[in-house]
């Protein structure tokens, strides 16, 4: 069942924060309300602003096995805004209801590095959502390459249970959890199912960049897109990366044809992937350049079937 076209109170577009995919994705065919569902899931938006717009779709879904769907999705983060609002006081006895651990994280690899990982950099306990996000607003760092996880744990007589997971993020100046995990509810289907609905607006041998507030630096890296056998678009980027301890640049690849980034799974590949010019690489990185080039000609003079097996051949052999 293909949508009849969008309302004036949701441009899922809107939701697309990289002006390049959002408007080639205008331009083509009108998007099923489960893609739209799917956008809004993964955006770099509030649970609160995420919860209206599917309910808003839910509205308008005609079809009831999708609009089961939907739902489940609908009373995840219902469950999850439950769980945020909370009446807890710091004095009941014999001991509060709950707490809330804040954990903070700092990246300490970059985007293009092999294991990226993150470091727990301090902890902290408060006795409510609200109050945990207001330790965090009043510490007024402004490090991008900060993760703020703040959770929530029922005290029960043998153990804490924790029973929520957020994820707090700066979006614009307005810090807000854009991502929850619930410990025990079943996670909705529409969370599993990752596959971007079209392809990305980039040729083979193009220079791209993921980049934006979320990330310590930009990865810049040469691009893939082709149709598959299966009828779906696999779409990958290859990048340079430094094993620890050796000068040799390492070759790999990371797929791009889902909504999440590769092992950055709070993070749309819609709202940070874009084109890039050979002048932004760093020096380090200037041999993508001369790789964009050659896969660019392969595919001008002999066709993208040959451009992508050469892209292989340099960023995805074992």
């Amino acid at each position: 069942m293909k949508s009849s076209g969008l309302s004036a109170e949701l441009n899922i577009y809107d939701w697309i924060l990289s002006k390049e995919i959002r408007e080639d994705w205008k331009r083509k065919p009108p998007l099923l309300l489960m893609e739209q569902a799917q956008i809004i899931a993964f955006a770099y938006r509030s649970v609160e602003e995420k919860l209206q717009a599917l309910e808003g779709l839910f509205e308008r879904e005609r079809d009831l096995e999708e609009k089961e769907k939907m739902e489940r999705l609908i009373d995840y983060y219902k469950a999850a805004i439950c769980h945020m609002r909370s009446d807890n006081k710091a004095s009941e006895k014999p001991y509060p209801k709950e707490i809330w651990t804040i954990e903070i994280y700092c990246y300490y690899c970059n985007l293009g590095s092999m294991g990226d990982k993150h470091e727990l950099e301090e902890l902290h306990l408060e006795y409510s959502y609200e109050a945990a996000k207001k330790w965090i607003q009043d510490l007024d760092r402004g490090n991008a390459d900060e993760i703020y996880s703040v959770c929530k744990w029922i005290l029960e007589k043998k153990k804490p249970k924790c029973v929520l997971d957020c994820s707090l993020r700066l979006v614009g100046d307005r810090l807000c959890t854009t991502q929850v995990y619930l410990d025990e509810y079943k996670m909705p289907f529409l969370l599993f199912d990752r596959r971007l609905p079209h392809g990305l607006p980039f040729a083979i041998g193009q220079l791209v960049k993921l980049e934006g507030p979320v990330f310590l630096e930009s990865l810049f890296g040469v691009w893939c897109g082709e149709y598959g056998f299966d009828g779906r678009w696999y779409n990958y980027m290859g990048y340079m990366e430094r094993e620890d301890g050796s000068e040799i640049p390492v070759f790999t690849a990371r797929n791009m044809g889902y909504h999440d980034i590769e092992f950055h799974e709070n993070f749309s590949v819609l709202d940070w992937l874009h084109s890039a010019s050979e002048e932004e690489l760093p020096e380090e990185q200037k041999a993508l350049g001369a790789i964009a080039g050659e896969i660019s000609s392969i595919r001008e003079q002999r066709g993208e079937e040959e451009a992508a097996g050469r892209f292989k051949e340099i960023f995805m052999q074992d």
